[in-house]
């Protein structure tokens, strides 16, 4: 995203929204978003990982 992070202004919903422009559809965003987080918790551990998906506003709902 250009000028800053991807979540600046439109949070998650907002970042997804930018993610479905580029062509990408729900389904491809969930394994996207699913497949990153188990690669997180392999790599971090589950209660980190826990954590900072807990730490991100409206995060949670599609983890």
């Amino acid at each position: 995203a250009e000028g800053g992070s991807v979540l600046a202004g439109g949070g998650v919903v907002g970042f997804g929204q930018q993610l479905m422009n580029e062509g990408l559809s729900l389904g491809n965003i969930a394994g996207l978003a699913n497949e990153t987080i188990a690669l997180a918790k392999e790599h971090a551990g589950d209660e980190l990982v826990d954590e900072v998906l807990n730490s991100i506003p409206g995060l949670p709902q599609f983890a």
